[in-house]
């Protein structure tokens, strides 16, 4: 319930269709939908990680503010690690 968004570096977050329920899409469902929690996908964490591990901080202020599209579903972003 502390989740205040949701990051990879993959294009869909997550599988495709469940190889459980079957569901399509499952955790777009489950918080996207459910729990409102903004999804950022392809993102380039490789530098990210690599940082946090030279000087051990892990913590950072992310920033993504979307375009102002009326009615949009999703939009790209400029992303800020700050840490």
């Amino acid at each position: 319930m502390e989740i205040p968004s949701f990051s990879t570096d993959t294009i869909a977050n997550e599988q495709t269709t469940s190889s459980v329920s079957n569901v399509f899409l499952p955790l777009h469902g489950a918080l996207l939908r459910n729990l409102g929690i903004p999804f950022n996908e392809i993102c380039w964490l490789k530098d990210l990680a690599e940082d946090s591990a030279k000087d051990g901080q892990y913590d950072f202020l992310f920033v993504g503010a979307p375009l102002k599209i009326v009615g949009g579903t999703g939009s790209p972003v400029n992303p800020l690690a700050i840490k």
